[in-house]
């Protein structure tokens, strides 16, 4: 361990210490030899004139030259390298949350006004299946990338081709019979509404990082 400076020692030839860590630098020194941090009052020359440069300087003054930063180069100690924080990807939890609310009160809706046995086809637990795999899925991925979040897109990319397969019947009346566009409507705003919501969280789903 270094011994404190002796009252006896010139001021300049005094060692000191390193703000960030404390270590006792040499007066000549313009880093920290433990831990990087450029030392106060260092400078290094401009590689183009000379001229003095500070730590916080990035253009040199008296000739122009660009210099990189002598705090861009810092490191913590033991070495670790200083870098910026990583950003999270786009929240799957609310939409997913809503596309899982939108099918159970579809279910609701259909089980009240018609037979049940309309939930029991194929065609419509493969869609109920799939859209509440997306849903659930994407609300327990959050902002979090990976697997889980590759599976959402894959699951709400199928919802989004299933109910694209729905649409296309109802279009294809309506366009021929103009007169049932008020008929249809209502189960066709419905149809289009699922449709932008899968399409919604595939959209995000597609974003692993922020």
């Amino acid at each position: 361990q270094e011994s404190p400076p002796s009252p006896s020692q010139p001021a300049g030839m005094q060692k000191r210490p390193c703000p960030a860590c404390g270590h006792r630098c040499p007066p000549e020194a313009s880093f920290c030899r433990a831990c990087g941090t450029p030392l106060a009052g260092a400078s290094t020359p401009c590689t183009t004139c000379g001229e003095p440069l500070k730590p916080e300087d990035t253009i040199c003054a008296s000739c122009g030259t660009a210099c990189p930063s002598l705090n861009s180069g810092r490191q913590q100690p033991d070495g670790v390298v200083q870098t910026a924080p990583l950003s999270n990807a786009p929240s799957l939890t609310g939409i997913g949350f809503l596309l899982g609310l939108l099918l159970t009160g579809q279910i609701v809706m259909i089980a009240s006004n018609s037979s049940p046995d309309v939930l029991l086809r194929e065609q419509v637990l493969i869609r109920l299946a799939v859209g509440y795999a997306a849903a659930l899925l994407g609300f327990l991925t959050g902002t979090r990338g990976g697997l889980s979040r590759l599976l959402t897109l894959l699951l709400s990319g199928g919802f989004v081709f299933i109910e694209g397969r729905r649409l296309i019947p109802a279009f294809n009346i309506v366009a021929n019979s103009p007169d049932l566009l008020s008929t249809l409507a209502p189960a066709l705003g419905i149809n289009i509404l699922f449709f932008l919501t899968g399409l919604w969280i595939c959209k995000r789903a597609c974003q692993f990082s922020g």
